[in-house]
């Protein structure tokens, strides 16, 4: 198991070609499954459409790359709905408030721990608000549900929350989700659809025309008056946005200029 940010910056190495094929700039996360379906990529060009590697793909993390076998399991986010559906709602985690299931506020979800042969998330490590001690990890097996701003754990995370990564139980880490077996999954796949409605088939022609452009405009309305929780650096350590500052569209296409769109998302409060 492996904490999420050394990920980041990661070189994606094709096995077959020993190929560079990108590197890791953030992690998509599914909060239904408690699991990094695909890692970001870089952008080639500043102004290129974004790519993201489906995480089934990946043979092995070590501490150089992420490797894979080809490029054919990375793609553009336009040509999978369900990417751009997973990053609509803006599951990130780092950052994310942490409450018990009765209404206790534990403190902020500083990192996240994968499970990196399976892309599972193995558990959340929680600091206090505004301090740096780190109050321990909440194993993946507490946590109830992951938000887009709040994790919800079980109550009592004293009696639970554990210092190290290897104090995780395998048992503590949920397996990967069989959704193929499940016959009531299958039953339910087996009964027609009902005809959409005129409006609904203008709906979706409009969401799956452009939906990189969707997904870009609600990222940046809800970057938009946030404030920044790290100093960003571009190129040769100039400063693209001081720590504590209120998030502009200035400084959104000034991160974007700089290939840094993805670190100032990662890091705003």
């Amino acid at each position: 198991m492996k904490k999420a940010q050394p990920f980041i910056g990661l070189s994606v190495m094709g096995i077959d070609d020993g190929e560079q094929l990108g590197k890791v700039a953030g992690f998509i996360v599914n909060p239904d499954s408690g699991r990094v379906d695909y890692l970001l990529l870089e952008r080639e060009l500043w102004y290129g459409e974004m790519k993201a590697v489906n995480y089934d793909a990946v043979l092995g993390v070590g501490e150089f790359a992420v490797m894979t076998g080809n490029g054919k399991e990375i793609y553009a986010i336009s040509e999978r709905p369900e990417i751009v559906a997973l990053l609509e709602k803006g599951v990130q985690l780092v950052n994310a408030g942490v409450v018990t299931r009765s209404g206790e506020y534990v403190g902020v979800v500083a990192e996240y721990i994968i499970d990196e042969k399976t892309g599972n998330i193995a558990g959340c490590e929680i600091s206090g608000e505004g301090a740096d001690k780190i109050l321990g990890i909440v194993p993946a097996d507490k946590v109830i549900t992951y938000g887009a701003k709040y994790i919800v754990i079980e109550d009592g995370p004293d009696k639970f929350l554990v210092r190290e990564i290897s104090d995780i139980a395998p048992g503590q880490v949920p397996a990967l989700l069989e959704t193929q077996s499940s016959p009531q999954l299958a039953a339910v796949e087996e009964k027609p659809a009902p005809e959409p409605s005129p409006v609904e088939v203008k709906a979706e022609v409009q969401e799956e025309t452009d939906p990189v452009e969707l997904f870009e405009a609600r990222q940046r309305q809800y970057l938009l008056g946030k404030k920044t929780a790290k100093k960003i650096t571009g190129a040769g350590g100039k400063v693209i946005v001081e720590e504590g500052v209120v998030v502009t569209n200035d400084i959104i296409e000034s991160a974007v200029a700089e290939d840094k769109y993805i670190e100032l998302t990662m890091n705003v409060k």
